[in-house]
């Protein structure tokens, strides 16, 4: 296994949520209890012009970990989802 999949690096995900989209709110608040070890803040913003709301975290994860988290959120319909590790 490469060194880079297996160390922690900070990073950052954004992800935006359609307003219509209103059943998607349950799906994500589990799917960031189940990777709560990782996320280490997290907010979220009503974009009133967007019609969607802006959630952005932050985590200490490995590359493995960072892509089930974002791949899981990715899956929910309405949402789009963007992530980098530093």
């Amino acid at each position: 296994m490469d060194e880079q999949s297996t160390a922690n690096r900070l990073g950052v995900v954004g992800l935006l949520v359609d307003e219509d989209q209103r059943a998607a709110a349950t799906r994500i608040e589990r799917i960031l209890t189940r990777h709560a070890n990782i996320v280490k803040a997290r907010s979220a913003v009503r974009c009133v012009l967007q019609g969607a709301r802006l959630h952005t975290l932050v985590v200490d994860a490995t590359s493995d970990e960072m892509g089930a988290l974002t791949g899981q959120l990715g899956m929910i319909p309405g949402t789009r989802v963007k992530s980098f590790l530093l």
